[in-house]
């Protein structure tokens, strides 16, 4: 499985995404990502670390460390994985106020990459 940091280390074309923690990878998750997996197209999940709420200042209890959610995914058969560094993200970028506004702006980011490198 790939592994990428930014949205421009995945090769362009068309993918199923998957966006989400995915901490402990669990029955529901397995369940979305065979969905993902069964599109024809590579199989992509969108992850954070850390955990969004902790970025916005809430505890949380964490069932797997980042490396053990990649393995997981990785024996799922997911074909690439984003992670998204929010501490990063946040120096580099402005606030922001909710998890659903950060996984939007996300998403448009991944969007925008797959449209940049369609061919013409």
């Amino acid at each position: 499985m790939k592994v990428a940091h930014a949205p421009g280390e995945l090769a362009g074309g068309e993918r199923a995404v998957a966006i989400g923690t995915f901490d402990g990878v669990h029955l529901g998750h397995r369940r979305v990502l065979e969905a993902v997996r069964s599109a024809g197209t590579p199989a992509t999940v969108v992850t954070f670390w850390p955990h969004p709420r902790l970025v916005l200042g809430n505890r949380v209890e964490l069932l797997s460390t980042l490396e053990r959610r990649l393995e997981l995914l990785d024996e799922v058969g997911v074909d690439e994985t984003l992670v998204v560094e929010l501490w990063q993200r946040l120096r580099d970028e402005r606030a922001f106020s909710s998890e659903d506004e950060l996984i939007a702006q996300i998403a448009d980011d991944v969007d925008e990459t797959r449209r940049a490198r369609r061919p013409v």
